[in-house]
């Protein structure tokens, strides 16, 4: 199965997600990051690297890095998505999902019934029974 997506449209979600995951990094190196963290963290080769901050921001514990992390992990989902010719296509179910939807979240990986479907399930196995 290939993406359902025009070549021009892919292009245009491909810089979108670019330039989210550029906001992000740099997000990302003011709420954490000095020269001196960089250097004892010992990876200043690709400090712009969405992999860089995803593994630097697993090491944080609060909740702007969480948001962060989660957000630059599904931009590189959906990177990987675009290699393998699969973007715009549901995670769980393979439908296409609409345009309107992408516009909204271009990291998007679910159609709107599957997310309906995992959201209701999260809530559920949430919950605390006594």
């Amino acid at each position: 199965m290939c993406s359902p997506l025009s070549k021009q449209h892919q292009e245009k979600f491909e810089d979108m997600l670019s330039q989210q995951a550029d906001a992000l990094c740099k997000q990302a190196q003011a709420l954490h990051i000095s020269s001196q963290a960089l250097a004892a963290n010992g990876d200043i080769k690709q400090p712009n690297s969405i992999d860089h901050w995803i593994d630097f921001l697993y090491q944080c514990n609060d909740d702007a890095s969480f948001q962060i992390r989660r957000k630059l992990e599904g931009i590189a989902a959906a990177q990987q998505q675009i290699e393998l010719g699969l973007y715009g296509l549901c995670s769980d179910c393979e439908s296409p999902i609409t345009l309107e939807r992408l516009l909204q979240e271009p990291s998007q990986q679910r159609c709107g019934i599957c997310e309906a479907k995992f959201n209701q399930l999260s809530a559920s196995s949430k919950r605390v029974w006594l």
